[in-house]
C-alpha cells in the first residue's frame, strides 16, 4: 500500500524492514486508484492491513501496488542503503549485490522450473530442461548486466535483427504471452517488452533470440544481418 502511484513498473527487489537485507523479488504490474474505506475492507485479505489501522485517523496509504510473481530468496542479501534514500534504492550501483543476487535467481530458477514446466506443457509447448529462466524486464540493472554495459551501436538505430534462415525479429513472430526470449549460453532471459529486447540484441551479437512458429514452437535464432524497421 502506497500513498501515491509510481511510475515503476517491471522487477523490483524486496527489502525487509529495518534490515538492510534483500529477501525476495517481485514484479509490479500496476496501481489502482485510491481505495474507499469499503474497498480496503473488501481486499483485506491482500492487502494485510489490520481495519483499526485503516480507519484511524491520519491514515493516507490508499493506494494499492499491484504485485506478481513474488519469490523469497533462500538466503537474505545484504545491500548499502545510503543516508537519504526513501523509497528506491539502485542495486545498478551495488554490483557486489547484483552478482549475489543473479546467482541466488540462478538457482530459484532450478526450484521453479517444474511449475514452469507444467504450464507450458498445458500449451504443448516443448521445455529444454537445462535453461536456466530469468525474468528481467523493467530492470535497468538486469539489462546492464546482461550486455556487460556495452554501448549501443550507433549503426544499429533504427535496425531490427535477421537470422540466417530469415526470420526477423518482430512482434508477430518473437513474442510469446507477452514475452519476447532472449539467450546467453545456457541462461535465457526474458522480456516483457521488445524495446527493451532490442537494447540487449542492439549491443551483443552473439546473444540468441527466440522465433516462434505459427503452432508455437520455439527455435533459436543468430543474428547474421540486420534490417530497417518497417
Amino acid at each position: 500500500m502506497r500513498t501515491t502511484k509510481f511510475k515503476k513498473l517491471g522487477y523490483i527487489a524486496l527489502v525487509e524492514k529495518g534490515t538492510k537485507t534483500i529477501t525476495g523479488i517481485a514484479r509490479i504490474d500496476g496501481y489502482t486508484e485510491p481505495l474507499s474505506l469499503a474497498q480496503l475492507e473488501q481486499h483485506e485479505a491482500k492487502h494485510r492491513v489490520p481495519k483499526s489501522q485503516y480507519t484511524a485517523s491520519g491514515y493516507k496509504w490508499f493506494t494499492a501496488m499491484k504485485l506478481s510473481n513474488v519469490q523469497r530468496l533462500s538466503s537474505p542479501i545484504r545491500y548499502i542503503h545510503n543516508n537519504g534514500t526513501v523509497i528506491w534504492v539502485k542495486l545498478s550501483e551495488q554490483p557486489a549485490v547484483l552478482a549475489s543476487l543473479s546467482a541466488q535467481l540462478i538457482k530459484l530458477a532450478h526450484i521453479t522450473k517444474p511449475l514452469l514446466e507444467q504450464k507450458q506443457k498445458k500449451k504443448k509447448l516443448k521445455v529444454k530442461p537445462n535453461n536456466n529462466v530469468i525474468h528481467v524486464s523493467g530492470s535497468k540493472a538486469w539489462l546492464k548486466e546482461l550486455v556487460q554495459q556495452q554501448p549501443l551501436l550507433a549503426d544499429k538505430q533504427g535496425l531490427l535483427p535477421l537470422s540466417q534462415l530469415g526470420h526477423c525479429f518482430s512482434a508477430a513472430r518473437c513474442c510469446l504471452d507477452g514475452l519476447y526470449h532472449l539467450r546467453c549460453g545456457e541462461v535465457e532471459y526474458r522480456f516483457d517488452n521488445q524495446r527493451d529486447a532490442l537494447s540487449a540484441l542492439r549491443r551483443d551479437d552473439a546473444l540468441q533470440w527466440a522465433w516462434f512458429s505459427k503452432n508455437g514452437r520455439k527455435t533459436w535464432q543468430n543474428t547474421a544481418a540486420w534490417q530497417a524497421e518497417e
